[in-house]
């Protein structure tokens, strides 16, 4: 025998056949038969109760969350007399308001800290501020962006004056409507209360301890939408619903509210009930609607219930199939997905399967093979890495001892001529050389630094081959102490001596610029040597393309490397030149590299 079960789906009406020995058609009689139990429990339980039984539970309920939530508010108002105290109660705060006009910085800080203090003491404060009879304004919110409304005391008692709703309480007054400074959209409910230092002839100052308007409503907005505070004027002072602060209550909630100071039931109208209940610390009333949904709605759930419920038992069994089907196969579809991800390269991608079965065995080892697919991607990149440094390394090695044994060379010959002056000269000259070639092992130095490599580099050639070549720099001066990598100058003004002068040429002009653009560093390397036509330069350009030297741009090409190497996308080198006018290199390198500068020190 065959059950069919049909399935309402994406590609549409799917019909599967099971038979009774099946697993699904069992599943199917189990579901039905608790589906059954449930209606009848349903029906039961329905009549049981009656529409009167369930207001009554209800209004109950109603009374005593409006008498607790009342309660909750009395105490966030009263807990603006603790907030004073907090905010008074290190010794110098108060003798401190005795000073004169112009608080020092270590008075001003001590009652701004004290004011920071009793605000953070309270989660309800939105911001505290002080107003004295010296003209002292200070607040627990003085940032850049905030923007309170006065500057002295009579400019605070005018922007108070200015909210059309208050109430003046003992030794306070609470203002209402005020505007958040910290949060212009939102209110603020404020209170004001006068602080005068014990044996002090100086007029009190004017404390105002602003509570959050949000952070009141979040104490009764649990009670319903259409729940809110009415000040002893007929204003909403506080509402769930923000639109409609600032508007005026209907005038038979006005009538019954006011007339009561407990909880009670009015009636408006609009033909609802309305529960409220007195606020004596503000003298204002939480007023909430007592209507409730669910007793329109038990009406039509008894006249409908028993289509619902047939229907319910039929459909029931389909779904919850459906549910153990999906539960089964939405895992290992996203499993699948995730292995496709792979197969396009994303070997980032992880399952995100929480299950303590086999198929959350199955993502975990999917993850973790990933991760140790990762993991040995990273390490090979790193090593790959380092054994481009090392050749780098190698390749830098090899350019110092031609200068090394030449400079050498020089001053044995000036020795043997008895020119010693000159010679110590030299010998100094490649001593200083030397040392900055090394920095001590240092990827970055100074730019300072790095003009200091190339001048003493031209030295020794003006000394040991009797050249007049002239080093000019210009630019920002301010740049000298930024980072940039060792070795990135030097070279190329070495390039200028040996191919851009050559032996024809007894002196020459070399100049350094530098400049900033945006996060940018661009130094421009330019010599009026014999320059190159278009072919050189076109060679020359395609060389920084390639992954090997070729010809006598070796030590452009070992600069270009080094520079991906370090600074990865973020830089680049260019050259320009004219056939016996000049030639200029331009490199672009990144103020900061994040990957690379933080732990790397410099000189």
């Amino acid at each position: 025998m065959l059950i069919i079960n049909i399935f309402s789906g994406k590609e549409g009406i799917i019909i599967k056949k099971h038979s009774f020995r099946s697993f699904s058609f069992q599943l199917f009689v189990c579901i039905f038969a608790t589906s059954f139990s449930l209606l009848l429990v349903g029906l039961a339980i329905l009549y049981h109760f009656s529409i009167n039984a369930t207001t009554k539970i209800n209004n109950e309920m109603m009374e005593k969350n409006l008498t607790i939530t009342a309660e909750n508010l009395e105490n966030v108002f009263h807990e603006c007399n603790r907030t004073a105290q907090v905010a008074f109660s290190p010794e110098d705060a108060l003798s401190n308001l005795k000073k004169s006009y112009g608080y020092r910085s270590d008075t001003y800080n001590s009652i701004q800290h004290a004011l920071i203090t009793a605000a953070v003491s309270n989660a309800s404060v939105a911001y505290i501020s002080l107003c004295d009879v010296w003209g002292n304004v200070i607040s627990s919110a003085s940032l850049p962006t905030t923007n309170i409304p006065y500057s002295d005391m009579d400019e605070c008692l005018a922007y108070l004056d200015t909210l059309t709703e208050s109430y003046a309480g003992y030794s306070q007054t609470w203002y209402f409507l005020a505007s958040n400074p910290l949060q212009p959209s939102k209110y603020c409910i404020i209170n004001m209360r006068q602080i005068t230092p014990l044996n002090s002839t100086v007029d009190g100052s004017l404390l105002l301890i602003s509570l959050s308007e949000n952070h009141i409503s979040a104490i009764y907005d649990f009670l319903g939408k259409d729940s809110y505070i009415m000040s002893q004027f007929g204003k909403i002072i506080s509402a769930a619903d923000k639109t409609r602060i600032g508007t005026s209550v209907d005038k038979a909630v006005y009538d019954a509210a006011t007339k009561t100071t407990h909880n009670s039931l009015i009636p408006a109208d609009n033909g609802e009930y309305y529960y409220a209940i007195f606020l004596p610390s503000i003298g204002s009333y939480l007023i909430v609607n007592s209507t409730n949904e669910a007793l329109n709605t038990a009406n039509l759930l008894t006249a409908t219930i028993a289509v619902a419920i047939l229907l319910f038992g039929l459909l029931f069994s389909m779904l919850w199939a459906n549910h153990i089907s999906s539960s089964m196969t939405k895992p290992l579809t996203e499993t699948k997905a995730c292995i496709e991800q792979v197969r396009n390269g994303n070997l980032n991608i992880r399952c995100k399967i929480k299950r303590q079965d086999e198929i959350g065995y199955l993502g975990e080892s999917f993850n973790h093979m990933m991760d140790n697919l990762n993991d040995q991607i990273r390490k090979n990149n790193e090593q790959q890495a380092l054994a481009k440094e090392n050749e780098l390394r190698l390749l830098h090695s090899q350019i110092n001892p031609h200068l090394l044994y030449n400079s050498l060379d020089s001053a044995l010959y000036l020795m043997t001529i008895n020119d010693t002056k000159r010679s110590i000269e030299i010998l100094e000259q490649l001593s200083n050389f030397f040392k900055l070639s090394l920095q001590r092992g240092n990827k970055l130095v100074t730019i300072s630094s790095a003009l200091a490599h190339v001048d003493s580099y031209l030295k020794l050639q003006n000394l040991c081959r009797m050249k007049n070549f002239h080093l000019n720099i210009k630019g920002d001066e301010s740049l000298y102490q930024m980072p940039i990598m060792h070795m990135l100058l030097q070279p190329i003004v070495e390039n200028s001596v040996l191919h851009g002068f050559n032996d024809n040429f007894t002196d020459g002009e070399i100049w350094i610029s530098l400049e900033k653009k945006e996060s940018d560093i661009i130094i421009c390397i330019t010599d009026n040597g014999m320059g190159m036509d278009e072919q050189e330069l076109l060679e020359i350009r395609q060389v920084f393309q390639s992954p090997l030297p070729r010809g006598k741009s070796f030590g452009l090409w070992n600069i270009s490397q080094r520079m991906k190497m370090y600074y990865g996308t973020s830089c680049s080198i260019s050259i320009d030149s004219e056939l016996g006018e000049y030639t200029a290199v331009s490199l672009r390198i990144p103020c900061r590299h994040p990957e690379r500068n933080e732990g790397d020190p410099y000189v």
